[in-house]
């Protein structure tokens, strides 16, 4: 790829959709057009980033108001499910493209300003700044090798935390809260917080100046196949409600109900089915848990995929006890943070009963943004997400190609 080429915006079903994303889309292509004709020789280039800002911008506006019609259009059942998945693809990989070229120019102006200010005209200034944009692109997307040397010690210190060891038969065996003890090999250590995610933007999120996910308690150790499903969000895990005085009990709930006469994973005591887990307690062998606020999160990126997906919702609801969807209440993450992080991934708020008692407004040690530098920290933290949701399936996809 020699130039920055962005993604045509989806446009397939523009003529079922609502007269103000019509509208949107009108003003779109114009922003795009007025930008790129004030853009003269003589123009600044803060003024050309300026102008760069303001159609991107436009064009996430458009596609936020495509994306909710899209569901009206799918609901009423005027397109296939077929053609609305390959349609939703399309605007999730526009989106995204979009978010992470907002996510560069923001946060790296200064630099990018520099590269273009020895360009002449507006032609090359707008090949200085593609060739630029792209690098920062490239840089950004590249998948990183896994650190093994780092893995290991990591799972070493995992296994001590919760005491999840023991030579069974002369076998080497761990200890999984779901399955029980099962052979080493087959067991994973799970971060629950993705460590993809380690960022200025997840610190921000969380109130603190640093937020280390090689934390023990940002960990646990599942059998394979829970490992992916919970990667896949395909199960989640949830507090079960108690005193404020006693340790977090957790259950593991299966969202996608399809599975439930299907095998889960098999142990020498017989096959376990998915019905099996729905609402099985995590055993622990000590005291030591894992962490409220790296569940509390992985719970909400669970629940976003879901929605952003258009799946049903029920299983969510379920949980929602006297408008509260969240059983053990804590001041976990940043309110604004969070509300905006979820706009730019469902292009919509989460609901009170999620957030209420579980965010925080303001803490000491992480002061908070103006309003302009949070949603640019947002949308990066957005785009982090499906990156992140895109390296677990090539790692399990990865994985299930060295089981077979």
């Amino acid at each position: 790829m020699s130039s920055l080429k962005r993604p045509r915006a989806p446009s397939r079903y523009s003529s079922l959709m609502s007269g103000k994303t019509r509208k949107n889309r009108r003003r779109s292509q114009a922003r795009s057009g007025s930008g790129a004709s004030t853009l003269t020789s003589n123009s600044m280039v803060s003024d050309f980033i300026d102008a760069k800002i303001g159609q991107i911008d436009g064009e996430l506006e458009y596609l936020e108001q495509y994306q909710q019609d899209l569901e009206y259009v799918r609901a009423s059942r005027k397109i296939s499910e077929r053609d609305y998945e390959a349609e939703f693809d399309s605007l999730e990989d526009t989106t995204t493209a979009l978010q992470r070229e907002m996510v560069i120019v923001k946060r790296q102006r200064k630099t990018l300003e520099e590269d273009l200010t020895e360009k002449p005209d507006r032609q090359q200034i707008e090949e200085a700044y593609a060739a630029s944009v792209l690098q920062r692109f490239l840089a950004a997307t590249a998948k990183q090798p896994k650190q093994k040397s780092l893995i290991k010690p990591f799972r070493a210190n995992v296994e001590e935390y919760y005491g999840a060891v023991a030579m069974i038969n002369e076998i080497r065996k761990v200890h999984c809260p779901l399955a029980g003890w099962v052979a080493s090999d087959d067991v994973k250590c799970a971060h629950i917080v993705p460590r993809i995610l380690t960022s200025d933007e997840l610190s921000h999120l969380y109130g603190v100046g640093d937020l280390p996910l090689t934390d023990p308690k940002n960990a646990l150790l599942l059998h394979k196949r829970l490992e992916e499903a919970l990667d896949a969000a395909r199960i989640a895990i949830v507090p079960i409600p108690g005193t404020a005085n006693e340790a977090t009990r957790w259950r593991s709930i299966v969202i996608d109900k399809t599975l439930s006469k299907k095998e889960a994973y098999s142990l020498s005591q017989g096959v376990v089915k998915w019905k099996d887990i729905d609402g099985k307690e995590l055993i622990f062998l000590n005291e030591n848990r894992p962490a409220r606020r790296y569940l509390y999160f992985r719970y909400i990126m669970t629940y976003m995929s879901h929605k952003k997906q258009g799946t049903s919702m029920e299983w969510a609801e379920k949980l929602d006890d006297k408008g509260r969807m969240w059983a053990t209440p804590g001041p976990y993450l940043r309110r604004s943070m969070l509300q905006n992080l979820a706009r730019f991934v469902l292009h919509d708020f989460l609901p009170e009963a999620l957030v209420e008692d579980n965010t925080f407004t303001e803490t000491p040690s992480c002061p908070s943004r103006d309003k302009d530098a949070e949603e640019t920290l947002a949308m990066s933290l957005a785009v982090r997400i499906k990156d992140a949701e895109k390296e677990e399936k090539d790692e399990d996809e990865e994985d299930d190609d060295e089981d077979d």
